[in-house]
C-alpha cells in the first residue's frame, strides 16, 4: 500500500442494502440481529430493521449472486492521522415485510420468491420486455418486436449467408487481410487460454435450464430395443444415432460418477430437444404431447433465446433461417462440451436433418476447424475446437 497503510481488523461489520427505497439523511432506524442457536447452522444470522413505515428483514445466507464472486471490505479512514482500518463485511439485503389480512406467512412467501429468482434465467431486459408484452401500448409492443427481430437477424442471418458464401468459394483468395472482418455466430471468450473456456456452456444454456431437463434425461438409462422403437415411432430424437451411441457408450469416468453422468445425460437430452425444435416434425397430436412433456423452465429459455416474438413455444417447421442458424450454433457448442471439443459432424448433421456442409459452416463460423480422417477404411468428418481459433473472413469488396 501507499502512505497511510491500512490495518485489517478482526471484527466483521454488517453491510446493509435495502431492496426498495432510499435512506434519507439523518434517518434513524432500529436494527436487531438474531443468530441461530443450532450449532449446525454455523454463522447464519438475520437482521431486522424497523422504520416508521415498513419493517425489513434480511440474512447473511439469502440468495445473492454477488456473494459467489465478490468479497467486500469497508475502509474507515481517520481524517486526522490518515490511518485506515479495514473491516471484512457480511452482506444483508433487507426486504420489506408486508403485513396482510389473510394471515399468509409473508416470510415464507419472500423465501419462495427468492427461490423463483434463483431459477429465473431471464435478464433484466428480458423482464422489461415481459412487462411490455403484458402492459405496454401498441406502439411500445411494435417497437419491442422490431428490436428483437433485428437482434436475431443482424447476427445470425448475416453470418449464415456470409459463411455459406465463404464455404462455397473456399480456396478462392479474397481481398487483402486489411479489407476483411472476422465473423462469429455467438459471442466467445477472447481471453480464453483453454478450449473449455472459449464457449462456457453456462453462458449459452444456464445451469437451471440444464438441471430442468435432468429428470427427462433419465429415460436414457437402461435403453432397450423396445424403448428405441417407441422413440422412433414417436419421432423422438432420443432415437437418433448421435444421442443413442453416446448414451450407450459412456466413458467409465462418466458412467462411474453419478453427478457427472447426470450432467452428461442432461446434455444429451438438451441436444435431443434442439433437434426436435429444429425439425418440428411429427403429427399434430404427437407434437402437442411432446411439447407438454417438456419442463416449463426449458421452454421459456428456448422461447426467449430463439423466438422471443412468440408468447409460447411450438414445434414450428417454418422457423426462419436466422432461428435455425442460432439453434445449430448452440448445438455445436453443446456437442463440443459433450465430446471434449471434438464431434462427428455427419452424425450430428443426421440428427438435425441437414447436410454435413451445413454443420461444417457453423463449426467454422464459431472459430472451429473441420478435419477428415480415415479409420479402418471409413472416412469420418470431425468438428474441432482448438486454440487459436480461425474464423472465416468476409471480403468488403468483390474481386474483379
Amino acid at each position: 500500500m501507499a502512505s497511510g497503510d491500512g490495518v485489517l481488523e478482526n471484527e466483521i461489520l454488517p453491510l446493509v442494502e435495502f431492496s426498495v427505497g432510499d435512506v434519507k439523511n439523518k434517518a434513524k432506524f432500529n436494527f436487531e440481529m438474531y443468530k441461530s442457536t443450532d450449532p449446525s447452522h454455523g454463522n447464519k444470522r438475520k437482521l431486522v430493521c424497523e422504520t416508521p413505515h415498513l419493517n425489513y428483514v434480511g440474512s447473511n445466507f439469502d440468495y445473492d449472486p454477488s456473494r459467489e464472486h465478490l468479497d467486500r471490505y469497508l475502509i474507515i479512514r481517520d481524517k486526522t492521522t490518515g490511518k485506515k482500518r479495514i473491516f471484512r463485511t457480511e452482506d444483508f439485503k433487507l426486504y420489506p415485510v408486508v403485513r396482510r389480512e389473510d394471515e399468509v406467512d409473508s416470510e415464507t412467501e419472500r423465501l419462495e420468491a427468492i427461490e423463483r429468482v434463483k431459477k429465473d434465467a431471464r435478464t433484466f431486459s428480458d423482464k422489461l420486455d415481459n412487462l411490455t408484452v403484458a402492459f405496454g401500448s401498441k406502439n411500445k409492443k411494435r417497437a419491442m418486436e422490431s428490436r428483437l427481430r433485428n437482434k436475431i437477424s443482424d447476427t445470425s442471418q448475416r453470418i449464415a449467408d456470409s459463411v455459406k458464401s465463404h464455404v462455397e468459394t473456399e480456396g478462392i483468395r479474397g481481398g487483402d487481410s486489411s479489407e476483411t472482418t472476422h465473423l462469429s455466430i455467438l459471442p466467445y471468450n477472447k481471453d480464453a487460454t483453454s478450449e473449455e473456456h472459449v464457449y462456457p456452456l453456462e453462458n449459452y444454456i444456464p445451469p437451471n435450464v440444464q438441471e430442468a431437463v435432468a429428470e427427462a434425461s433419465e429415460a436414457l438409462l437402461d435403453i432397450d430395443e423396445e424403448k428405441v422403437q417407441a422413440w422412433k415411432d414417436e419421432r423422438n430424437p432420443l432415437a437418433s444415432r448421435y444421442v443413442l451411441l453416446r448414451a450407450r457408450s459412456m466413458h467409465p469416468s462418466v458412467a462411474n460418477d453419478e453427478d457427472v453422468k447426470r450432467e452428461y445425460l442432461a446434455c444429451l437430452q438438451l441436444m435431443a430437444y434442439l433437434m426436435k425444435f429444429y425439425l418440428g416434425n411429427g403429427r399434430t397430436d404427437e407434437k402437442k404431447r411432446y411439447v407438454e412433456s417438456i419442463s416449463y423452465t426449458w421452454k421459456e429459455w428456448f422461447r426467449e433465446t430463439f423466438t422471443p416474438e412468440n408468447k409460447s413455444v411450438s414445434l414450428n417447421r417454418r422457423n426462419p433461417p436466422s432461428v435455425k442458424a442460432r439453434i445449430l450454433a448452440h448445438a455445436v457448442v453443446l456437442a463440443w462440451h459433450i465430446e471434449s471439443n471434438q464431434f462427428d459432424v455427419e452424425m450430428l448433421a443426421e440428427g438435425f436433418g441437414v447436410s454435413r456442409v451445413t454443420v461444417s459452416q457453423v463449426v467454422k463460423a464459431l472459430g472451429g476447424t473441420v478435419k477428415n480422417s480415415v479409420t479402418a477404411g471409413v472416412q469420418r468428418c470431425y468438428g474441432l475446437l482448438q486454440l487459436p481459433l480461425t474464423f472465416p473472413k468476409e471480403s468488403r469488396g468483390k474481386r474483379r
